[in-house]
């Protein structure tokens, strides 16, 4: 259903039953069985404004099997009874098995805030939203995400990481939002700085693996996976790895692989049940992790071992795969990437 739009109406809309008060985010609850309890949307009528609205008709179209599609505000801070100015999109949002959240935003507003000035495009997945990670086990609900689009900062930098499934590329999107007085005086529009607006593709990253309680790095050394102390970090392209983001199109999770700088046909693997280099071509499936931050340290996830872990056992001096629980137990052998001077 990728090529399938909701229906969007853009004008002044009156609601229906003019006897009922408009919630600040029209809501809609997700059942068991993955069917809204509500699913038609009225906002306020303005003047002088556009907005949104997803009709209740056969002529709609749910957006990639999703039950539950919001319209987006962002509401200026002496507007606190008001919904908001529209960002000109819906967030759709998945309940998935495992009780995260995946969110798309959708029937966008050609000339809206998200389209025009951000250029996101239908149904690009929202990954992250101002410094909060929206996927994976770090996942929120369909009403946080809109209420914290509603309280993004005004005159702040605001980074906002989207995920398009066509491309399979990801975006980052700086950008600053501000208040200025309307046609109404005494109302205040919600607009773009257009000179604040810097979207830029996110490449491979070189980051070095630090083990913080020993003070030393991964290491290729000669083709084998060691740990040792580096003088310099920054410059010393034996401890790089070329860290590539790409995404489980099946689970909807980021998933990582990690390069060795000074031999890119090795990787970052799981050969046995240990970490090791291995062949990247020949073994694919072994070289996929996720990523789960704990305490400023991050536990690998292979993706192939189901709910295992990589964990430092200091005493046999290698990474070895151990339930998630038992490597909890011992965060502290996590690990840091911290960035380098190499670029891939």
């Amino acid at each position: 259903m990728d090529d399938v739009d909701g229906l969007c109406v853009k004008s002044v809309l009156r609601r229906r039953d003019s006897e009922k008060d408009v919630d600040d985010h029209p809501t809609c609850d997700v059942t068991d069985n993955g069917n809204t309890n509500d699913d038609e949307f009225f906002v306020k009528e303005r003047v002088g404004k556009q907005y949104l609205q997803r009709l209740n008709t056969q002529d709609s179209i749910e957006l990639d099997e999703s039950r539950c599609s919001s319209p987006i505000y962002v509401r200026h801070s002496q507007e606190d009874q008001d919904p908001g100015d529209p960002l000109g999109g819906f967030l759709c949002t998945i309940s998935r098995k495992d009780g995260t959240f995946i969110h798309a935003l959708c029937t966008l507003d050609d000339v809206g805030i998200l389209a025009k000035h951000l250029q996101v495009r239908e149904k690009d997945i929202l990954v992250s939203l101002d410094s909060t990670h929206l996927l994976d086990s770090e996942s929120k609900t369909h009403e946080e995400v809109l209420r914290m689009f509603t309280t993004l900062p005004l005159g702040q930098p605001i980074i906002m990481i989207v995920y398009n499934r066509k491309s399979e590329n990801f975006t980052s999107i700086e950008f600053q939002l501000e208040g200025v007085k309307g046609g109404n005086a005494e109302k205040i529009d919600i607009i773009v700085r257009e000179e604040s607006v810097k979207l830029m593709a996110q490449p491979p990253k070189v980051l070095a693996f630090k083990f913080p309680n020993e003070s030393k790095f991964l290491v290729n050394d000669n083709g084998q996976l060691s740990f040792d102390h580096v003088e310099d970090f920054r410059i010393d392209c034996s401890c790089h790895f070329i860290v590539n983001t790409t995404m489980d199109r099946k689970d909807w999770h980021t998933v990582y692989r990690y390069q060795v700088q000074k031999d890119k046909t090795k990787y970052l693997g799981i050969n046995g049940n240990r970490l090791d280099l291995v062949d990247g071509s020949a073994n694919t499936k072994q070289t996929l992790f996720r990523q789960e931050m704990i305490q400023r340290e991050i536990l690998l996830k292979p993706c192939a071992h189901g709910d295992m872990a990589v964990f430092y056992n200091r005493s046999r001096g290698m990474l070895e795969l151990v339930s998630r629980d038992y490597a909890l137990d011992r965060a502290a052998y996590g690990i840091r990437m911290v960035p380098t001077s190499c670029s891939p």
